[in-house]
């Protein structure tokens, strides 16, 4: 976590830094930035939880490697990141909604960009919050596995 979580913060401000750069986006001001800076911070903590528990239980860091890819792409088109979310069929949407993701997308737009939300910002939190507790609960350890 300690290495994971400062690599994920740099790989943030270098996209948010391009974006800027090359394609011209203005951000949303002050407030906006550190409600984003949060954002990132606990999408970064629960991606890294997520990697966790993947290569917890893999069999060898190869197999958590592609596992960890398949569910990133599959995440991202799911998600509205990759395509429209409007394009994705219905019952696909009613459940990528409920995806760290999809979470992540909606609080970052809405925070750095000043996009309206389809739910509340503390609901979205919720489902980012519920997926870190639920996998930190569940297989951490303070002592190796046997």
């Amino acid at each position: 976590m300690v290495v994971n979580l400062p690599l994920c913060l740099a790989q943030s401000g270098l996209v948010v830094g391009f974006a800027a750069l090359a394609f011209g986006v203005s951000f949303a001001a002050a407030p906006g930035w550190l409600i984003g800076l949060v954002v990132i911070v606990l999408a970064g903590v629960t991606a890294v939880a997520i990697g966790q528990l993947i290569s917890s239980v893999a069999p060898r860091f190869g197999v958590a490697l592609a596992i960890c890819q398949l569910l990133f792409f599959v995440q991202m088109f799911t998600a509205g990141l990759f395509l429209p979310f409007d394009m994705i069929p219905d019952w696909l949407q009613r459940i990528a909604r409920f995806m760290p993701a999809y979470a992540i997308g909606e609080l970052t737009r809405w925070s750095l960009l000043n996009q309206a939300l389809d739910v509340s910002p503390t609901l979205h939190a919720l489902v980012m919050l519920a997926y870190t507790a639920g996998l930190a609960a569940r297989f951490f350890r303070w002592q190796p596995a046997p």
